[in-house]
């Protein structure tokens, strides 16, 4: 063991340094100067070099400047923040080792005898050395490692909801962070984040130059550190909690660790992982692809909308049918097991699929093609038809003659709801039959004829049959488009709407099928919005009613897309548990959604209406946590 004088420390190290073959590791609660420099310089290329620090308080980075973090990240070194770091040795390529009083700064290592005064002495000691290895995996043990992912500290306590952080830099809303705790590691979503001054109150001075200028990213982390630690910060971040992630599944929340803890971002590798776990912690059976993340690829658990039902919503153009577009063709070509049946108002979901699925869409997807028609379920349909077109007097009224009319419109209507009225009898033949059987109303009844034609076309009074069939016709292939862009008369729409699902309910199939329901407000609406009624007499919104509530014990689904949220049915909403938020901005619209969104914070609601094409926030069973993503 040699005594070296402080006049000689700097020479002896240098000297040390540059002979070394593997790794060079210094503990110094500062380091930093000319001198520092050059003897990282003499280290030769391909060395490790291994730097633990003090950052206990912002005075220590303020003593250990930027420059000194700057020359250690060139050489691809490592560093370690200690908060109550006091001791200083050197140890290189495990054979040689320093230990002494002296930290690696111009004054510590006093080359021209201008600095401290120190005491240091060099050892070969292989025993000591190896004491002083040990010792250095302690201290490393208590540090925090600076790289990219370190961003910043819980403020306050965390609750299983969520709380706030500190964050040296603006990351992004949606970005996930991660919170190493000892029961795992607490995945954090950021849901909104404000800059804080560049002054801060208390015992803290204006914050260094270094901070706001370009510098060493690993010496802002470490003065993050120091600060977080007085309890200064740079940017105020609102944070929801995903899970806990403990490498296998991940689970609620339960006992919120310390305050103080510091955040990591979270590596891609685990986000990708986590994007295919359900919130209960389990693999997804189903994952099909939605799109990106902030930095991971998004997954639904189609499961969850097969029992449990989805919703999208969003405004004209915003990317609600896009995504549903391409859920049903991935889920079509997957082995999920799962068919969709699609009530398509505008016609538009044939040629999309056609786009996307190329030459596997004839053997996977057929078409059934409505036509214009008028397609009454009942009496009450009928003297509706009759009122529009100005011919109520038919079914009004006390006399003999009219209530045996009613009596028999209501006699050949009534079996249509079991599927049996039009299957041999085309509403024009209908009436001829009541021309004859009715001679004294033949001539209102032609004329009645007469204006449907006018209005509709020859073929509405011919073409019930050929729709009776339609909808009768057995379900066949991974993919049923019921296009009903031809059928313009509203009550016909919801009629043979509410038939189809009738059918899919009560048919004993229990196979795994999601009903795509484009336009949901026209199907299902909430009282008073639309054409379409909200009461009883809606087949359509009764049989999505039940679908809604009795659908999970047959793996029957509803896939609900909508521009209004607020004019759609609150009972039928109500049974949904996964949804897609798109851009929306009417006000009644937000206030609908709002329950959706269980953050703490309401910066996500504030964000819809700022939303571009194709972005959306996903929440819901349908996910591990609720995510803002890009659809792809």
């Amino acid at each position: 063991m040699d005594f070296i004088p402080s006049q000689n420390l700097f020479e002896e190290l240098r000297k040390a340094f540059s002979s070394a073959r593997k790794g060079v590791k210094i503990v110094s609660p500062w380091v930093g100067g000319n001198l520092f420099a050059e003897l990282l310089k003499s280290i030769p290329q391909g060395v490790e070099i291994s730097l633990i620090l003090r950052a206990g308080e912002v005075e220590d980075l303020k003593i250990t400047p930027p420059e000194a973090f700057k020359e250690v990240e060139t050489r691809k070194g490592e560093i370690f923040l200690h908060p109550t770091l006091h001791a200083k040795f050197v140890i290189v390529d495990r054979r040689l080792a320093f230990v002494g009083s002296a930290n690696l700064t111009d004054r510590g290592l006093n080359r021209f005898g201008e600095g401290n005064s120190e005491a240091v002495v060099k050892t070969t000691d292989k025993n000591l050395i190896g004491e002083l290895e040990e010792y250095f995996e302690t201290l490393k043990g208590g540090a925090v490692r600076v790289d990219n992912t370190l961003v910043g500290s819980i403020l306050g306590e965390l609750s299983p909801i969520g709380g706030e952080a500190l964050i040296l830099e603006p990351i992004e809303v949606g970005e996930f962070l991660l919170l190493p705790s000892e029961g795992g590691s607490v995945i954090l979503r950021v849901e909104g984040l404000k800059r804080v001054s560049k002054t801060l109150g208390g015992s803290t001075s204006e914050l260094p130059k270094g901070l706001f200028v370009e510098s060493s990213q690993g010496w802002k982390k470490a003065f993050l550190h120091a600060l977080l630690l007085e309890g200064g910060a740079l940017w105020r971040a609102e944070l929801s909690v995903a899970g806990v992630w403990d490498g296998k599944t991940l689970k609620r929340l339960e006992t919120p660790p310390r305050s103080g803890g510091l955040l990591f971002k979270v590596e891609k590798g685990l986000l990708d992982r986590l994007a295919k776990t359900t919130p209960f912690g389990a693999p997804m059976v189903c994952p099909i692809y939605v799109g990106k993340g902030k930095g991971f690829d998004a997954f639904l658990e189609l499961a969850q909308v097969w029992s449990r039902h989805a919703a999208v919503f969003g405004i004209t153009g915003s990317g609600k049918s896009y995504l549903t577009q391409r859920v049903v063709s991935r889920s079509a070509t997957s082995d999920c097991g799962v068919r969709f049946f699609i009530l398509d108002p505008q016609g538009e979901y044939e040629r999309a699929l056609k786009d996307l699925l190329g030459d596997r869409f004839k053997g996977l997807v057929s078409v059934r093609r409505f036509p214009k028609t008028l397609f009454p379920l009942s009496l009450e349909d009928f003297v509706e038809l009759l009122e529009a077109l100005g011919f109520s007097h038919l079914l009004k009224g006390n006399s003999s003659e009219v209530r045996l009319l009613r009596d028999r419109v209501a006699s050949f209507l009534k079996p249509l709801l079991g599927g049996l009225g039009f299957s041999n009898l085309s509403l024009g033949a209908f009436l001829e039959e009541l021309q004859r059987e009715f001679p004294d109303l033949s001539d209102e009844l032609g004329a009645l004829v007469e204006e449907i034609r006018l209005l509709f076309g020859e073929e509405v009074l011919k073409n019930q049959k050929e729709v009776s069939k339609l909808i009768f016709k057995p379900f066949g292939g991974r993919v049923e488009i019921f296009d009903l862009s031809e059928v313009s008369d509203t009550r016909s729409r919801l009629n043979i709407a509410g038939l189809l699902l009738k059918r899919l309910f009560f048919g004993g199939d229990k196979g795994r099928r999601i009903v795509v329901v484009e336009e949901a407000h026209n199907f299902a609406p909430e009282r008073g919005f639309g054409d379409a009624e909200a009461g009883r007499r809606n087949l359509a919104l009764l049989m999505l009613e039940k679908i809604a509530a009795e659908g999970r014990k047959l793996n029957l689904g509803l896939w609900l897309v909508a521009q209004r949220p607020a004019q759609v049915n609150k009972y039928v909403l109500s049974q949904t548990n996964t949804h897609f938020l798109f851009r929306l901005t009417d006000k009644n619209d937000l206030s609908a959604v709002e329950s959706y969104i269980s953050t703490p914070s309401g910066d996500v609601l504030k964000s819809l209406p700022t939303f571009g094409v194709g972005e959306c926030y996903a929440t819901g069973l349908g996910f591990p946590f609720g995510m803002t993503l890009r659809v792809d």
